[in-house]
């Protein structure tokens, strides 16, 4: 059985961004999902680190931006991170965590995770966090990242 979702993608100047979404748990991926797509993302998601390489493999081209979970089963987002690194694919990786406290910064700096978010998190932080990486903002210093999304959630919260 096929644990991936597949979507037809497009790619030209006024294509809609394509993400790759990861994540083991069914009911965060279905909502991350339509969060994506209301926000006009094409999103490609798997349950597996190991289908999403797969995944890149066949549709790299199409792949914009990746998003991972930190916690699965088959390897973690850090892992996943360093294998699409380790193939060639220059794609951005964006780490979804509820547990940041517990990654190790040096092993994101080495993975190449562009920017991390934490769990739980907005449509706002995910749309920023996305159109941020892929114009060049990227967050490659672990602590950076962290107090970028610890900061951005309390300007959120204040209204601004």
């Amino acid at each position: 059985m096929n644990n991936v979702k597949i979507i037809k993608m497009k790619k030209n100047k006024d294509a809609p961004i394509n993400v790759l979404l990861v994540d083991d748990d069914p009911d965060v991926l279905d909502v991350t999902i339509i969060l994506l797509e209301k926000m006009g993302y094409m999103v490609a998601s798997a349950k597996k680190s190991s289908d999403a390489i797969n995944h890149m493999k066949k549709y790299n081209d199409a792949v914009d931006v990746v998003l991972t979970d930190f916690f699965m089963p088959d390897m973690n987002g850090l892992e996943l991170a360093s294998l699409i690194k380790k193939q060639g694919n220059n794609k951005p990786v964006i780490l979804i965590s509820g547990g940041s406290e517990l990654i190790n910064k040096e092993r994101v700096n080495e993975s190449g995770i562009a920017a991390i978010v934490q769990k739980p998190f907005s449509g706002i932080e995910l749309d920023t966090a996305i159109k941020q990486v892929l114009e060049g903002e990227k967050r490659n210093n672990y602590e950076q990242g962290i107090a970028w999304t610890i900061i951005f959630k309390e300007w959120y919260w204040q209204g601004l």
